[in-house]
């Protein structure tokens, strides 16, 4: 179960207060407060949110193509504590995040982070934009330079099917120093069809330099016509919308979906 609320006070101060009852306990998710349309920076947020880093986990979870996401996402967290400054100009074309967080736990609590901090920004770009087709071509570059405290990292994830163990895992890496990681990223949709793609290399710098990276692509198409509806750069894909109700003289809005996906830890 999850409980959420969000608004907009005094015209331009928006907040959104997000938690989940998962597991027995209460965690926190997007918990902050949002100045927007500021001179010179655009939107400043304020809280626990998403890291604006991977357009496969800015997208929620309520809007993905597939149920789960792959082992591409386990590089990095996606929720921590900090502040954020992003904005669209140029009629959209051109969009930028840039903020600095501390490693949160699932309470948004960042005591334990000390003087470890992640920055963490990302640059994209809409282009060949139709309203008239319904579609667009979106391009992004991400870069995020992580550290904590115990100076240690780890990848371990699951297959795309999260029932499964975890097949993927480098172990606790010991004796580091930083994460840089960098990710290429980009989409496309038009009408009923969407393509998405992105790469993500990974350097662990240290006693030993580590070098890993993780890919996927991914296709859909809406049989019954809809179109995966965009609501900006740091928010990606939204949900969809059946053009007729299932069950009210028509069957609802049916999707098919290929994706093939690739990590390598050595």
């Amino acid at each position: 179960v999850r409980f959420y609320h969000s608004g907009t006070a005094y015209r331009n101060i928006g907040y959104k207060l997000q938690l989940e009852f998962a597991g027995g306990e209460i965690a926190y998710k997007d918990v902050f407060i949002e100045f927007k349309k500021l001179p010179v920076f655009g939107n400043v947020r304020v809280g626990q949110m998403k890291e604006p880093f991977r357009l496969e986990v800015l997208v929620s979870s309520n809007d993905m193509t597939f149920i789960e996401r792959t082992a591409y996402t386990e590089f990095a967290g996606d929720r921590n504590s900090g502040i954020l400054v992003h904005n669209q100009v140029l009629n959209g074309a051109l969009g930028y995040q840039l903020g600095v967080f501390r490693n949160a736990d699932a309470f948004g609590n960042d005591k334990n982070a000390k003087d470890a901090y992640n920055v963490t920004g990302r640059v994209s770009t809409e282009f060949l934009k139709n309203e008239e087709k319904n579609s667009m071509v979106h391009l992004a570059v991400g870069f995020s330079n992580r550290n904590n405290n115990e100076n240690e990292y780890k990848v371990s994830g699951r297959t795309a099917v999260h029932l499964a163990p975890k097949y993927l895992s480098t172990g606790t890496l010991t004796n580091v120093d930083n994460v840089q990681l960098i990710n290429l990223e980009g989409a496309y949709y038009a009408g009923p069809l969407s393509i998405q793609t992105e790469y993500l290399m990974a350097k662990v710098n240290g006693g030993t330099e580590l070098n890993f990276s993780s890919y996927y692509g991914q296709v859909s198409y809406f049989l019954t016509g809809e179109s995966r509806p965009w609501n900006g750069s740091y928010a990606g894909f939204g949900g969809i919308k059946p053009n007729k109700n299932f069950g009210e003289n028509g069957g609802g809005a049916w999707e098919i979906g290929l994706r093939f996906s690739s990590t390598d830890l050595n």
